[in-house]
């Protein structure tokens, strides 16, 4: 599992026709990650951890059984929609 790196300082997203929903991590406690997999389930592997404090978190589609796609500074997956917010 690849632990994606904090950005220093956040900044807004840039203006666009039709943004992507934002989220940001929740309940998840300073110093662990948010687990990202390669599908939407817990079975699936682990791909990638966004840090606890992360926003800017996009959606890629449709969340399905508890399960969103996600997409933070281009590392794609699967993390649960109970701690995006």
């Amino acid at each position: 599992m690849v632990v994606v790196p904090a950005p220093a300082i956040a900044s807004p997203p840039a203006a666009a026709a039709a943004p992507a929903a934002e989220m940001c991590v929740r309940n998840v406690d300073a110093g662990d990650t948010l687990k990202v997999r390669a599908g939407p389930g817990p079975d699936q592997s682990l791909r990638y951890g966004y840090p606890a404090n992360a926003c800017g978190i996009k959606l890629t589609g449709s969340c399905k059984d508890g399960w969103c796609p996600v997409d933070y500074l281009g590392y794609r997956g699967w993390a649960e929609q109970k701690f995006l917010k």
